[in-house]
This record gives structure tokens, C-alpha cells and sequence, in this order.
């Protein structure tokens, strides 16, 4: 039973692993606070890692996920990381800084153990100079990282924290011909010292799109953010242009990399298919497209459609009727007066001597006959 007994002894132990790894400690004269993070990646519990000091000597050891706070002597450590079933870290890393600067990154991609060294030091490095844009008034000693453009970082969100990479599928941003995988966890961030100007970046997401969220700092200040869309921002004006960045549209512009609300999607609507009936060469959206017009334009044929006005792909049906000949008379001569006969479709009439069916004011006398009528028998 999970009693208070139980709930007080677990409370104790967290806070003695806590403060055994230093995560609420304060290193005392002559130690320096080094800050670790060991994610879990996709199977936490075949971890297991190990720092050992200079002369092999284990110092700390774990699992994973964990993270919190080292105090070390200066000098070289070796990080252990190791792997049960032998198969890498599954996309788990750990990364280790010093006063905010990042001293080693580990990542076991295969195999069952690797390592790397970690170089402790009191000085604190960075840039020193300060007209840089990235200048750290905390370094002590330059490290060469100085930059003289904008320092932009390109932060990388996952709402659910395993990162952009699931079922095969390996995400990420392209950025400056560079792709970069987010292979787990809720965060990463990637620093660039770019000149003045527009920049885009090409994502690749899993099928958890909805879970996924950017944003670009340029010398320490917000200046774009987006969902699961593919990344721009800009840090000089100069360099934007406004129009309609929509391929789709009938006005859209190549060299616009801002849409600025101006697309037009009717203007150039029409119907883009050269087998319908309402085909329009000079459209380039496609609002819809009409097929009542085609049909058997053969007059020969069984399926004969007069109304069609452009011929179907083989619907025409071989014609198995008989010829007759139907003749029209009128006892007066003077034509059937306006009257007419319908014949599956087709209008028969004895004109007039006008020539026309419509008209009654003059006599014709005489017999007319009309040929190559089809009657079934």
C-alpha cells in the first residue's frame, strides 16, 4: 500500500539523487558546475553511463533520461555511454555545457558503448570582444567564436517531446544546403552567424505535423515563428518582397518570398482539361470542367447524338437497323402549315414554298421525300 511512509522515503530519495548529482548543490571553491542532459530516445531502459576522472575512476553513473549538475575538479573526463541490447542509443544523446557553453555532445549510433572526452576547465569560454554581436562578458578566455553578422538561432519545437522523427521517417530542417535531424526530445536550438538578409529553411516532419513549431531569434531577439510550415525569416527589410508567393494563384509572383494577402484564384478560373467540352486555353486554375457535349457524332450509328458536339473514344455502336424511305404528303399542296413529325429525336416537316416550316401563306404542290431515314424492324 502506497502509504505516507512511502510517499516520505520516495520523497527523500529523489531529493538525495538530486542533490547527489549536484542539481541543487553550489561547487565549492575550485570546482566547476558542469550542467548535463541525458535524453531517453526511443528505448530509455537499455541505457547506462558512467564518468570517469583522469585516472579511470568512475565519478558519477546513471540511466536515462536524467539531467541536473556536476561539480568537478578541472582537468579531463571520460563519459561512458553504454547500450544493453547493443543496437546505439536509439536516438538518445547527452550533452554536457559549462556556463552555458556546450563542451561535449555524446551519441552512440550503433554498437553497445562508446565515449568521449570531456575537457573541465575554470575558464569560461566565448567571445570576448565586444563589439561582437555575440559577445559574453562572463568569457574568460576567447574561444573563436566571435561573430560579426547577426547571431541567429533557429529553435525547433516538439509539443509532445520525442522530437520530429517517427516510423522511418527522419525529420528535421534543411537550412544553408545543411540538413539538420530533431531526432528526439522537446527542444533544439542551432546557431548561425548570418549577414544581414532573408533566409528560408525546408522542414521534414513525421506524421505528428500538429506536434511540431519553429522560431528564429536574430541577436537575442523573436523576429519569426510558425507551425509545421516550412521556415522564413528575414533580418533585413531591404530584402523582402511583397506579392503572391502561391503557385497555385493566378497572380502569383516567383520572386515574392512575403504572400502579402494579394492572391487571386479567379481571375484566371476556368476549365484547364483539353477533352471537356467548356475547355478554356487561357486558364490556369481549374474551377471545373463539363463532358455534356461529347457523345457519337457517327450519323451511321446506333447511339447517334446530334446534340454532341465533340466525339467520344470509341462509344460509337455499329448501326444493325434496316433502310427505309419516308415520304411526307399533303392532300391541298400547300405544305403541312407549320406541322412537323418527330422521329426519335429528329424533326421532319413539308415545307412550304417559302422553303421554311413555319410559314402557311402559299401553296406547294408536289411530294417530298426524305432518304436514309433508319426505323428498327
Amino acid at each position: 500500500m502506497f502509504n505516507n511512509y512511502t510517499k516520505l522515503t520516495t520523497a527523500f530519495a529523489a531529493f538525495a539523487l538530486l542533490f547527489s548529482t549536484g542539481a541543487w548543490s553550489q561547487c565549492a571553491p575550485g570546482e566547476v558546475a558542469i550542467d548535463y542532459a541525458i535524453t531517453g530516445g526511443s528505448y530509455a531502459s537499455e541505457i547506462t553511463w558512467t564518468l570517469n576522472d583522469a585516472a579511470g575512476t568512475p565519478v558519477f553513473s546513471g540511466v536515462a533520461p536524467i539531467s541536473g549538475q556536476w561539480c568537478l575538479l578541472p582537468g579531463d573526463y571520460t563519459f561512458i555511454g553504454s547500450d544493453s541490447y547493443g543496437d546505439g542509443w536509439n536516438g538518445a544523446t547527452a550533452t554536457f555545457t559549462n556556463s552555458g557553453n556546450v563542451i561535449g555532445i555524446f551519441e552512440l549510433t550503433a554498437g553497445s558503448s562508446g565515449s568521449i572526452v570531456l575537457s573541465v576547465s575554470l575558464d569560461t569560454p566565448g567571445c570576448t570582444d565586444p563589439t561582437a554581436s555575440n559577445y559574453n562578458d562572463g568569457a574568460t578566455v576567447d574561444d573563436g567564436s566571435c561573430c560579426f553578422d547577426d547571431m541567429v538561432t533557429i529553435h525547433l519545437w516538439d509539443s509532445f517531446g520525442d522530437g520530429w522523427s517517427w516510423a522511418g521517417v527522419v525529420g528535421g530542417i534543411e537550412f544553408a544546403g545543411v540538413f539538420y535531424e530533431f531526432l528526439n526530445g522537446g527542444h533544439m536550438a542551432l546557431d548561425f552567424c548570418l549577414p544581414p538578409g532573408c533566409y528560408s529553411g525546408a522542414m521534414t516532419l513525421d506524421q505528428y505535423a500538429s506536434e511540431a513549431s519553429w522560431s528564429v531569434d536574430v541577436n537575442g531577439v523573436e523576429v519569426a515563428n510558425g507551425g509545421g510550415s516550412d521556415l522564413f525569416f528575414s533580418s533585413d527589410p531591404a530584402c523582402i518582397v511583397a506579392g503572391c508567393n502561391d503557385a497555385g494563384a493566378c497572380n502569383y509572383d516567383p520572386s515574392a518570398n512575403v504572400n502579402d494577402g494579394s492572391c487571386d484564384y479567379t481571375s484566371c478560373a476556368g476549365c484547364t482539361d483539353p477533352t471537356a467540352c467548356n475547355y478554356d486555353s487561357t486558364a490556369t486554375f481549374n474551377d471545373g470542367c463539363d463532358y455534356s457535349c461529347i457523345g457519337c457524332m457517327d450519323a451511321t450509328a446506333a447511339n447517334y447524338d446530334p446534340a454532341a458536339t465533340m466525339p467520344c473514344a470509341d462509344c460509337c455502336i455499329a448501326c444493325t437497323y434496316s433502310l427505309v424511305t419516308l415520304n411526307l404528303y399533303d392532300s391541298y399542296g400547300d405544305g403541312w402549315n407549320a406541322n412537323t413529325l418527330d422521329i426519335d429525336g429528329v424533326t421532319y416537316c413539308m415545307p412550304d414554298a417559302n422553303g421554311d416550316c413555319t410559314t402557311t401563306n402559299v401553296i406547294l404542290i408536289g411530294l417530298i421525300k426524305f432518304h436514309f431515314f433508319y426505323v428498327w424492324i
